[in-house]
């Protein structure tokens, strides 16, 4: 379980940026003739349900598969996209600068050494990855940039400025998502979440099932990846989805934690397959879903990536990500 949860976090720290819609809407002007490399990057959409407005699809971001390209460009980036002056500060302050979360000392029953978390405390990275975010709905654009497995993130939202950060929540479970969810809202997930059947110990399959991976590593590098999991692979059994078994980042914005991101990439879970599933879960928890059938008629191949839980000044809402 340990060596899945560490490669679920890789999987993480590769598409958690990756949250898009069409971003060529929202250019503003291009000041030069700099043309982004469509290859260079990977992305996905999101769409978004409240329980008392229309449900938002207009909603996203893109990162870069590679950073250098990203650094050799980047004025020309931001230039490109009219990026926000704040935005670019919030770069220029946090791209070369440690900040994913880590202990000050290794717990009781670890197998880390002090020097290694020494080494980690005092690490100073110079090429953090990065990603752009916007919603066409909402006027808002936003910028991620990942250290290892944290997130932090600047969004600016008709003017105003939320800083987020995301990191990854170690043994998360039902107990958590009451105190902050409610325990009747936890329920409904919990049940809806145990209609999908998933294989234990099934290593090599869980991989496979991360695409993502195939496009950043390529095939080689993956089917060596694959050849050293393999032995790990035992004791392979079917069982319910519960809730401890998903990967979990929490997300804080201005300091105040408003949710949790699941990581559903490893599940196989697509639209139109999965529809009962989506729409179950959403109807249960009381949201508006019209025009959902719709959304996934047009969308049901798409793999769902993320499902994220968010309560924001009393308000709830269920952004679902997803991708090719």
């Amino acid at each position: 379980m340990i060596l899945l949860y560490i490669l679920m976090a890789l999987s993480i720290a590769l598409v958690v940026l990756t949250l898009d819609c069409t971003f060529s809407k929202y250019l503003k002007e291009d000041f030069t003739n700099f043309k982004i490399d469509e290859k260079q990057i990977f992305n996905e959409n999101s769409i978004r349900f409240l329980r008392h407005k229309p449900l938002n699809d207009q909603r996203g971001a893109f990162a870069f598969k590679n950073i250098n390209y990203f650094v050799k460009n980047k004025d020309n980036i931001f230039k490109f996209y009219n990026i926000d002056e704040r935005i670019i500060r919030f770069y220029d302050e946090n791209h070369s600068k440690p900040f994913e979360r880590i202990p000050d000392k290794p717990k009781s029953d670890s197998n880390f050494k002090q020097d290694y978390f020494n080494k980690l405390n005092s690490k100073n990275g110079n090429r953090n990855e990065v990603g752009l975010g916007f919603d066409k709905k909402s006027n808002s654009s936003k910028i991620y940039i990942l250290d290892n497995t944290t997130i932090k993130s600047l969004k600016i939202k008709n003017g105003n400025q939320i800083e987020s950060i995301y990191n990854i929540v170690p043994n998360f479970d039902e107990k958590i998502m009451n105190d902050f969810f409610g325990e009747k809202n936890t329920e409904i997930i919990s049940k809806n979440l145990s209609e999908i059947i998933i294989v234990e110990n099934d290593f090599t399959s869980n991989f496979d099932r991360n695409g993502i991976l195939l496009k950043v590593f390529g095939k080689e590098k993956v089917e060596e990846m694959k050849k050293n999991l393999a032995k790990f692979d035992s004791n392979k059994r079917k069982v319910p989805l519960k809730i401890e078994k998903i990967n979990c980042y929490d997300r804080y914005d201005n300091n105040e934690l408003i949710g949790y991101h699941f990581d559903m990439g490893p599940y196989n879970l697509k639209f139109g397959k999965d529809r009962n599933f989506v729409k179950n879960l959403l109807n249960d928890l009381d949201f508006n879903i019209d025009n959902i059938d719709r959304f996934i008629d047009n969308n049901s191949n798409k793999i769902i990536s993320w499902i994220s839980f968010i309560k924001l000044k009393g308000e709830y809402c269920v952004t679902i990500y997803y991708r090719d």
